[in-house]
């Protein structure tokens, strides 16, 4: 986590990239339908199965997943039932789910990590970007919180601004 303009969504953006693999779904993913397009729009690196998404089209692609194994999707309600259904009855996992924007997943405490869950158990990769200065509801968003309750082990502090690939790689090294 680290404040905004230090470079969080481009670490973000080279993971989707550098553990991409063609088998595998990878989901760059935050909350705005808009932030998501201005960041697919600037990836230069275009490749299959990477996807920019908000967390409505995110579904959407779950859907289709279930229906793909043929799984009763009639009395699904909310985004965490259709996940915890994936993940309980298919072998359908993704290599990278990046999450822009952490804390404006703040309505579902269990989302976060159930989102996690929808990564590869070996050589898969979750990354949750947040601003602690940008959290509206603190009452509903507190990554320490996550990290105790769901076994969210690694934790980085961006304190410096990250503004070109040299100083990513830099960075990201050094983690």
């Amino acid at each position: 986590f680290g404040p905004a303009g230090n470079g969080k969504t481009l670490i973000g953006l080279e993971v989707i990239h550098k553990f991409h693999d063609d088998n595998f779904d990878s989901f760059f993913l935050c909350k705005s339908e808009i932030l998501a397009s201005k960041i697919k729009e600037k990836f230069v690196q275009k490749k299959e199965r990477i996807i920019f998404c908000d967390l409505e089209y995110f579904v959407l692609k779950l859907f289709e997943v279930a229906r793909e194994y043929d799984l009763n999707i009639q009395n699904i309600k909310k985004p965490l039932d259709l996940i915890n259904l994936i993940s309980l009855n298919t072998q359908y996992r993704c290599q990278s789910i990046v999450i822009d924007e952490l804390q404006d997943f703040t309505n579902d405490i269990d989302l976060i990590p159930a989102i996690a869950r929808l990564t590869r158990p070996v050589k898969g990769y979750f990354i949750g970007l947040y601003d602690p200065n940008q959290v509206i509801d603190t009452g509903n968003f507190d990554p320490q919180k996550l990290k105790n309750r769901f076994g969210l082990d690694q934790f980085y502090t961006l304190d410096v601004n990250i503004r070109n690939t040299p100083q990513i790689v830099n960075q990201y090294m050094n983690l």
